[in-house]
């Protein structure tokens, strides 16, 4: 929730009861001073998970090429023993 005055920012999050309330609504009060930083930091946490998630489906795709050569190479060694 963007508060246009510094001093009304300052108010909300000194109030304990205010700042319960806006956590159980999930609303995260800004400032003019705060507003650019939290946009930013948003936008980073979003690439950050963006890049978590590629790494978990390259990890699983990395884990089933694996279960398949060492599948395949179990295969082959028992046709060789035949």
């Amino acid at each position: 929730m963007y508060l246009p005055s510094e001093t009304l920012y300052m108010e909300v999050i000194r109030s304990r009861e205010i700042g319960d309330a806006l956590n159980a609504l999930r609303v995260f009060p800004v400032s003019p001073n705060t507003l650019m930083m939290t946009l930013q930091t948003i936008a980073l946490v979003h690439k950050w998970y963006e890049v978590a998630k590629g790494f978990e489906k390259s990890r699983a795709n990395w884990r089933k090429r694996k279960s398949r050569s060492t599948s395949s190479r179990t295969s082959s060694k028992m046709s060789a023993r035949a």
